[in-house]
């Protein structure tokens, strides 16, 4: 297996720190015991979540390679992923579970990858016939192979699970040559995988990214983003996160706001602008992502017209709300809801 090297950084995140327990569960299942694997990477056992027992990235992807080692099987983490239920990788878990379609739990855990990886980007493209995923690095040139294949096995199978094994990603491509974990990788995507790639992708047809979810629940909606407004800032990593819990609060809701949202950040409005610059988002962006989050959540409740969805979410006019719904996601609030919600059929006035 080839040798990559480990980033050092502190950088972390819920889901690298989960990847952790994943892997533990393996190796405890091949009768190896983890507990001198974890104090050599000055790791501590697994345990309930909790927000300052966190490992440095650069300590649990050098872990996972020293897992590797031992069991001398360079497929063991791909084995741990496919195995890790759904909720192990929390945080990601818990936003595609909430999402009422894949494509909107995606783009969530898309959006808040800082508090998933700190050391990763992730962005979709999308067209009408497919959908392709972009991971990249924050502070490295490439990804580690580690993050990319564990990542990308992730989201297949959460995927297959999601849809009842109907829908998984259709190709993938690694930047990094193989390792030896090529066969354990074909066998969980069954679908095209190019090694030498020299970008990190995957691919889904855009049926997939519109499915509904067997997770979702509407009426669990109230509560779940009830929660969300106290859990999920808990794990926030950059000034982004906190800029969208300001957002979805309504602190903000729009440019003229501007200074009040730095200020209550504790930040000049020039140094909000730069730090979110620095993070690759705009505060007009976060803007966006929040009112169409919001959209689909009210779209979920058939008491709602579509005139008084627009109202709450500031647009004076419904085809002003049309226009940008459309733009958001491709379709009509209308075609939207009746696509996606069964039950929002009535009260669409």
């Amino acid at each position: 297996m080839a040798s990559v090297p480990v980033p050092t950084s502190a950088l972390g995140g819920d889901g690298i720190y989960a990847t952790v327990g994943v892997i533990v569960a393996e190796v405890q299942r091949r009768g190896i015991d983890p507990t001198p694997l974890l104090a050599r990477h000055n790791l501590h056992p697994p345990r309930k979540w909790l927000p300052l027992q966190r490992g440095r990235r650069g300590d649990i992807l050098a872990f996972v390679e020293t897992c590797l080692e031992v069991s001398k099987d360079p497929g063991l983490h791909i084995d741990a992923t496919m195995a890790a239920a759904i909720g192990a990788f929390e945080i990601a878990d818990y936003l595609v579970s909430m999402a009422p379609t894949l494509g909107h739990g995606l783009r969530a855990v898309c959006e808040r990858f800082d508090m998933v990886n700190s050391g990763i980007r992730f962005r979709f493209e999308e067209s009408l016939a497919e959908v392709v995923g972009h991971m990249s690095a924050m502070h490295e040139p490439l990804p580690h192979p580690i993050e990319t294949e564990c990542t990308f096995v992730a989201m297949n199978h959460r995927m297959r699970t999601a849809t009842n094994g109907v829908h998984g990603l259709t190709r993938v491509s690694f930047s990094h040559a193989e390792r030896g974990s090529g066969r354990a990788l074909r066998r969980a995507f069954a679908c095209p995988v190019i090694f030498g790639a020299g970008v990190d992708t995957v691919a889904m047809s855009r049926a997939a990214f519109d499915s509904p979810t067997a997770f979702h629940h509407a009426s669990l909606d109230p509560l779940i983003r009830a929660g969300a407004a106290g859990a999920l800032p808990m794990i926030a990593t950059g000034v982004a996160a906190l800029v969208r819990r300001a957002l979805a609060a309504g602190v903000a809701l729009g440019s003229q706001r501007t200074d009040g949202l730095a200020k209550r950040l504790g930040l000049s409005r020039r140094s909000l602008q730069r730090k979110l610059s620095a993070e690759g988002v705009s505060l007009s962006n976060l803007l966006e992502e929040t009112k169409r989050d919001e959209a689909i959540s009210l779209l979920a409740q058939p008491q709602l017209s579509l005139s008084e969805i627009g109202e709450r979410l500031g647009f004076s006019e419904p085809s002003a709300f049309t226009r940008a719904f459309r733009r958001w996601t491709g379709a009509s609030p209308r075609d939207y809801r009746e696509r996606h919600f069964a039950n929002g059929q009535r009260n669409q006035g």
